[in-house]
């Protein structure tokens, strides 16, 4: 049996910011995270850590996308509902997993969002 799409995808993003010494990534892109794990969203994050990767997302998404993972229609990730500001999830689960040194989408992430960001964990390095 192959691996999936998704898996081979989120192998090849861990690839390309693991070497730099980076604790975990943050993508914050719904394009790219529809493209890395195979759901469709007006909001959410995905925080990927060493072989692990979390879904951040409120509560109109978090069914789907269990149905999603249950039908294999869903990248290997773990769904990590947000009953609050996302800000402050992300950084919940960058504490969880021990990130001091992030990477993110400088790309995809507004001026307004990084400051909120660098404002909840100050002593987080963002790359």
């Amino acid at each position: 049996m192959s691996a999936s799409p998704w898996s081979l995808r989120l192998s090849r993003l861990r690839e390309r910011w693991a070497p730099g010494g980076a604790d975990a990534c943050v993508i914050s892109s719904l394009v790219n995270i529809e493209y890395l794990t195979g759901l469709s969203a007006s909001a959410g994050l995905l925080v990927q850590a060493g072989e692990a990767a979390w879904l951040l997302l409120d509560g109109r998404y978090v069914t789907v996308a269990r149905e999603m993972a249950a039908e294999g229609r869903l990248a290997p990730v773990t769904i990590d509902p947000v009953g609050g500001p996302f800000d402050a999830a992300l950084h919940a689960c960058l504490d969880r997993v021990g990130a001091g040194r992030v990477v993110f989408e400088p790309h995809h992430t507004t001026v307004a969002t990084f400051e909120r960001w660098r404002a909840l964990g100050p002593a987080r390095e963002w790359v």
